[in-house]
């Protein structure tokens, strides 16, 4: 019988004939070509030191605000007879130790494993919005909510019905919890603000290129372009009048580029020579799948795009059809009222991995889903500068990279053994969970 060794011949065999590419593919100090040095002077000339938003007023403005941390955590099985079960936690502290909680049980089942796990996720996100909204309501100062992971990440979910037993309609449950949890905080001039510590995002990097091609080209005028596929359809058109064969290379190398992937984390680890932040990106809805679903509400109506959308859900509702209908197309239509996100990266310490930061200001009126672009900031705003203070001054290392995230983390965490006691408290009740072997666990 052969155990794992006996395939450590091969796998030596293996390494040593990719040895070089395996290196220079995972390297972040490869050799430096003109476009490097390109995309590195962009990146050194918008590269801020942690003092450029480090001010008095600014520590002395947090006081007026509670900072409230907010985590989801699940766990699950699917069982013989095909059908599974999730148990749902989510939790909101804020700094003042108060902690308020939520508890979802789903029962579900559908022919894509995929599927459910997209459900739960969705579920476990609506989950936070409503502890958080508790949260809030339950506080006199000025409330920053505090979500672990990007917040562009939960916007650009896509509109769709989802095919499974219950919650086909998960998605408007979700946006609707974000909505409600929005227009509170822009009712008490609040922010919305998510921190990522493995972020594998590339808006930076897409940001940088573009202002490379914008200083190679000369042409200011570019940044007036509406979206980002309109700014790189006149970038193609101008380079093909271009007479410097040089620029039109580094241009067309640039592009290509954009094909390969080379997370922001990359970006940073490669040329940040020192602690610091990058320059604030204004960021809007760029996931093309996404944008795609918009145009269609735009072009045929929100009424056709939701009966299209979840006809099924509609054909089991029945008498309450009506009701599912208005209030879907209602969920859309409102989706227009969330704004542009401002995102940046923090790098407390040098050689550790930086953070992501989203702040989404609910005062803002530019619309996330209105504009498909993503552009450097030339001022920091105020409450984002206070944000990144709150941030910069809360890091401790990697792990606990934010206390009060950590602290909510902790409390929510479901472990395997409080799941199997879940699960014999529902068997005593005479629920029929027929043992099959574990499915999800997050």
């Amino acid at each position: 019988m052969l155990n794992v060794e006996d395939f450590v011949d091969i796998f030596i065999e293996e390494i040593n004939k990719m040895k070089n590419d395996l290196i220079e593919y995972f390297s972040i100090s490869s050799p430096r070509n003109l476009i490097e040095s390109r995309i590195e002077y962009e990146f050194t000339s918008r590269w801020l030191s942690l003092d450029d938003v480090k001010d008095k007023g600014s520590h002395d403005e947090l006081d007026k605000y509670t900072f409230i941390a907010v985590d989801s955590s699940y766990q699950g099985s699917s069982y013989a007879h095909g059908r599974s079960l999730y148990v749902i936690r989510s939790i909101a502290i804020d700094s003042g130790g108060r902690t308020y909680r939520d508890l979802t049980l789903e029962y579900n089942a559908s022919q894509r494993p995929r599927t459910l796990s997209n459900v739960v996720k969705l579920l476990a996100e609506s989950s936070e919005y409503r502890v958080a909204l508790r949260a809030i309501r339950s506080t006199n100062g000025i409330p920053v909510v505090l979500l672990d992971g990007s917040i562009y990440t939960r916007l650009v979910h896509l509109p769709t019905e989802h095919p499974a037993d219950r919650h086909k309609d998960v998605y408007l449950r979700a946006m609707q919890a974000l909505i409600n949890l929005i227009d509170e905080l822009r009712s008490r001039k609040g922010l919305l603000v998510g921190i990522v510590k493995d972020s594998t995002s590339e808006h930076l990097r897409l940001a940088l290129i573009k202002s490379t091609i914008i200083s190679l080209l000369s042409d200011d005028d570019l940044l007036q372009k509406d979206s980002i596929s309109a700014f790189f359809k006149t970038v193609r058109k101008k380079i093909a009048r271009l007479d410097d064969n040089e620029i039109k290379r580094i241009i067309r190398d640039l592009l290509r580029r954009l094909r390969f992937r080379e997370s922001d984390y990359y970006v940073i680890m490669r040329y940040a020579k020192k602690p610091g932040i990058s320059r604030p990106l204004i960021l809007g809805c760029l996931r093309s799948r996404c944008l795609k679903k918009f145009h269609i509400i735009e072009k045929r109506g929100v009424l056709n795009f939701v009966t299209r959308t979840w006809r099924r859900h509609i054909e089991e509702l029945g008498d309450d059809k009506e009701k599912f209908i208005k209030e879907a197309c209602k969920t859309l239509l409102r989706l227009k009222t969330i704004p542009v996100i401002f995102t940046t990266y923090v790098l407390p310490r040098f050689g550790e991995p930086p953070l992501r930061v989203d702040v989404l200001v609910p005062e803002v009126r530019k619309s996330f889903f209105s504009f498909h672009d993503v552009n450097f900031v030339r001022e920091i705003p105020e409450y984002v500068k206070l944000v990144l203070n709150r941030v910069i001054d809360d890091y401790v290392d990697v792990t606990m990279y934010n206390p009060l995230l950590f602290a909510a983390h902790r409390l929510a965490k479901i472990t395997k053994r409080e799941f199997k006691l879940y699960e014999i408290a529902l068997r005593n009740m005479g629920v029929n969970l027929m043992p099959r072997r574990r499915m999800w666990v997050a």
